[in-house]
């Protein structure tokens, strides 16, 4: 019976030890502006840069939806993103849901080589402790599928305690929002 007790004591103790970590994902925020972003019913094109040839936009297939992302980094250790998926789902008007998935990344933004930027992206996001985004960064959702109803949009942020040079733990947080 002591055998139990000391092995018992140990787990215990290590839980409680892994619990106190400063690597607490849940101390990472991420909020949206606006809380609640209204889908957009029509085509648009999108202001990205002006060129050596001009003006630059995309196209933008409805329906859709402009979200601001702003993260706050509440943890005690300096934190990377390094990807963001998104699952956009609703009831599809015939029955069962529908969804569309996006994947933010280093190898798909669109860096501005025209500006003189000629380093390459890394990482989306790196965040010292206590450090916040000054403003949102904002993402367009587009070509959504054809719902009833509002969307439910999940984003999973893929990252690691630490610097760019010098990775730590991994993590992988969710986060949620609805569209009006």
């Amino acid at each position: 019976m002591k055998k139990i007790s000391k092995v018992f004591f140990m787990v215990s103790v290590l839980l409680v030890l892994g619990s106190c970590s400063d690597n607490n994902v849940d101390d990472i925020d991420l909020n949206f502006t606006p809380s609640r972003p209204k889908v957009k019913t029509s085509n648009a094109k999108l202001y990205l840069y002006t060129g050596s040839g001009g003006d630059v936009f995309e196209d933008i297939t409805a329906p859709w939806v402009k979200v601001g992302l702003s993260l706050s980094n509440g943890t005690t250790k300096s934190i990377v993103v390094d990807k963001i998926t998104i699952k956009a789902s609703g009831a599809s008007a015939i029955g069962g849901f529908m969804s569309s998935d996006y994947i933010i990344d280093s190898e798909s933004l669109l860096v501005n080589k025209n500006a003189g930027d000629e380093d390459d992206v890394e990482v989306l996001f790196a965040f010292s402790p206590g450090e916040s985004s000054l403003e949102p960064v904002y993402i367009y959702l587009g070509g959504l599928p054809a719902v009833t109803g509002v969307y439910s949009v999940e984003i999973t942020m893929h990252g690691w305690f630490g610097t760019v040079d010098n990775p730590g733990k991994a993590f992988i947080q969710k986060y949620y929002f609805v569209t009006d």
